[in-house]
């Protein structure tokens, strides 16, 4: 904006909660979005030494999988959270009024080796509270570390965002100092099984994990007894593996499929599911369908737009094949600092999120942990920590608010006590046809039919 003014430059809290309150009203997304971001955030293009610079620094902490199972679809946010830090710094920083105005932040990040590397997620997480005194955490990226990461900010008082896990004993936690970005993850198929019963004659599903918390939330056969078995029978789904299947319990990279494929093809399912953290595991189990020939009408691997996932089974392989993306460069929102800005941080982090598709869900809560400090006016953490509870905004992924109680998309009702703060967001089902990532649906989101039967390269 060439002709920002004076009070653009530094808005006053009242305006910025009457900015978001429009966003999240659904008025004029894409434009109030973007003037969200060049008023508040300085995302336009002004100029640091333009703005009112206040007091202090912003802290930021989180914990990346740089080695083990998960390395392969997490470990580029240690690039995309270093290139941000320098990239928002480089406008002005955060806003926080009641500092004096604009302070920068500081991103502090530690490797971890994944689900097996626990005692490092925890002394991470500790040092982070105790030694770097940070101000708000960032939760890491699967469901085993998240749940060991988050009760140290509780431990602790820290403001917690929690990111791509999405577990109910995370948010059955005591306090307010967790939030998650995302839905719960037993919500993780609602939008694939409606598209999937809108636009197929699929009558049948057969349900794969690994047998670790995020596979059994997701597939409905963990401790919370809620996701995708119970959604499927409640749209009318007949699921052939009274609950799922699990195997290769021990994350083994070499692990031998040819049993699960065999029982699958014996039952025989309209549909294949296969939920796990990695991407890796289920391109092997696509592989193992290959060498033996079998060709399930439908094969629905969670992250076959992944990276991951691509590497193992090629682009060949990969036609055909429905996922879950948690973002896609098409969807309409701007979020705080402009699509723009989301741009410059991928070619800044050398990364493309239809690869790394958990990396948007990371950086919007780097949106909400920064709007959450604008809106309590500093980086008090007890402040922040209200913010967080009641502020409601609009993020890259869309709208975000945490969820007190559980509405959205539904509440399964008494006797199912699934904690409180989890955010809005649901995967959304995507397929690849010849090598274009369609998006499915059954709103003005779509952009193409789903194909099924799908057409499986062999």
């Amino acid at each position: 904006m060439s002709d920002t003014t004076q009070d653009q430059k530094n808005p006053s809290r009242r305006d910025f909660l009457k900015t978001a309150g429009a966003l999240v009203g659904g008025l004029a997304i894409g434009g109030a979005a973007g003037a969200y971001a060049g008023s508040s955030y300085a995302a336009s293009g002004n100029q640091a030494g333009g703005l009112k610079q206040g007091r202090g620094v912003l802290t930021i902490g989180n914990s990346v999988s740089t080695s083990g199972p998960t390395a392969p679809a997490i470990s580029k946010a240690v690039d995309m959270l270093k290139s941000w830090e320098t990239l928002i710094n480089a406008q002005g920083g955060i806003y926080a009024p009641d500092m004096g105005g604009y302070i920068p932040v500081k991103v502090i990040v530690y490797p971890d080796g994944g689900p097996g590397d626990l005692g490092t997620v925890k002394n991470n997480y500790t040092r982070m509270a105790t030694q770097d005194n940070v101000d708000i955490m960032i939760g890491p990226f699967a469901a085993a570390l998240a749940e060991t990461a988050s009760p140290i900010a509780v431990q602790y008082s820290t403001p917690y965002v929690d990111t791509n896990a999405g577990e109910v004993p995370i948010f059955s936690q005591s306090g307010n100092w967790i939030v998650g970005e995302i839905n719960l993850i037993n919500f993780w198929l609602w939008n694939y099984f409606n598209v999937l019963k809108a636009q197929t004659p699929a009558k049948t599903i057969g349900l794969m994990d690994l047998g670790d918390d995020f596979g059994t939330e997701v597939n409905g056969t963990g401790a919370s007894k809620f996701g995708a078995a119970t959604i499927a029978k409640q749209l009318g789904f007949d699921v052939v593996t009274n609950g799922s299947d699990h195997i290769n319990q021990n994350f083994s990279p070499n692990f031998d499929y040819s049993t699960e494929v065999q029982r699958m093809k014996s039952l025989d399912p309209d549909v294949i599911v296969f939920v796990e953290t990695t991407g890796v595991f289920q391109g092997q189990f696509w592989l193992a369908c290959k060498a033996a020939g079998y060709k399930p009408r439908a094969y629905h691997p969670i992250f076959a737009t992944y990276s991951s996932f691509q590497s193992v089974v090629g682009a060949d392989l990969a036609n055909g094949l429905t996922g879950d993306i948690q973002w896609d460069s098409r969807f309409p929102f701007e979020g705080l600092w402009g699509k723009k800005f989301w741009a410059s941080l991928e070619t800044a982090a050398n990364f493309k999120a239809s690869e790394w598709n958990a990396l948007p869900v990371i950086y919007s809560a780097l949106e909400t942990a920064c709007a959450a400090v604008t809106f309590a006016g500093s980086t008090d953490k007890t402040k922040v920590a209200a913010a967080l509870n009641s502020m409601e905004i609009m993020t890259l992924m869309g709208p975000w608010r945490a969820q007190n109680p559980l509405l959205s998309p539904f509440n399964p009702g008494s006797g199912s006590s699934l904690g409180k703060a989890m955010g809005l967001l649901i995967a959304t089902p995507v397929q690849v046809i010849n090598g274009q990532i369609n998006i499915l649906g059954t709103g003005p989101e779509a952009t193409a039919r789903y194909v099924y039967p799908q057409p499986t390269s062999w």
